[in-house]
């Protein structure tokens, strides 16, 4: 929000903006915020198709974490593949972490949150880049930064606000090119957890454009139309 001021101090001096993933609603808010025109924006993209990435549609078990994650203990104890599990959620983090360490061992697993000590972070990030760890078990807060071409899964065990964030968070996989899987294990209840933190937001036109987002999302995990189809649209509709 304070980088206009390069605009204000430095006139003369020429300004590029880059952005990777940012949909149209994020890159509008960033000219205005920067005070530029649309007239200055160049896109080159190409299809958000990753044909290397199977996108999977769960309900969440009635019962529990254990239920939802006994038949990938084989695979993980077999094959000793790197994977990132998402949850929206600091407690929900701890809850997955104590499962998963007790079925594959304390050295396969890590946790990633913002209630963690930045030391803690940063040992459980390198240990995942350096193999250390299989499976790191995070909220958002684990993103940037992650070097890891051989991520042959990721999971979201409940539901991200929007579908840019869980496009994201999925396109960590396979970046090798290699065939990798992502899964999305949600309810009905984890819109209730969305929406909360949603309504944490003081802004009002924020609040509504995050509630607007996460129904989309929610629309793409409930409707029975094919989830890579699904994804393709929203991302061809953004531009």
């Amino acid at each position: 929000l304070k980088i206009s001021i390069i605009k204000q101090k430095l006139p003369g001096v020429p300004l590029c903006l880059l952005t990777a993933t940012a949909g149209s609603q994020v890159q509008s808010d960033i000219l205005d915020c920067l005070g530029l025109s649309k007239n200055n924006t160049f896109v080159s993209k190409s299809s958000f198709d990753r044909e290397n990435l199977k996108l999977v549609i769960k309900s969440k078990s009635t019962g529990g974490i254990g239920s939802d994650f006994k038949q990938l203990m084989d695979i993980w104890k077999n094959k000793n593949e790197s994977t990132i599990i998402y949850c929206p959620t600091k407690n929900d983090v701890e809850k997955v972490v104590t499962f998963l360490r007790n079925a594959l061992g304390t050295t396969a697993v890590a946790s990633y949150h913002g209630g963690m000590t930045t030391e803690a972070r940063n040992t459980a990030h390198l240990g995942f880049l350096s193999s250390q760890f299989t499976v790191i078990v995070a909220t958002i807060a684990f993103g940037m930064g992650i070097d890891k071409s051989d991520i042959r899964e990721v999971i979201n065990y409940g539901v991200p606000n929007d579908i840019e964030s869980y496009y994201q968070e999925i396109g960590r996989a396979g970046r090798d090119g290699l065939m990798s899987e992502t899964t999305i294990y949600y309810q009905s209840s984890d819109f209730a957890t969305a929406n909360y933190l949603i309504s944490t937001s003081k802004d009002p036109e924020q609040r509504a454009i995050k509630g607007n987002a996460l129904n989309t999302f929610r629309r793409y995990l409930s409707e029975n139309h094919l989830c890579r189809q699904q994804i393709h649209h929203h991302n061809q509709y953004q531009e």
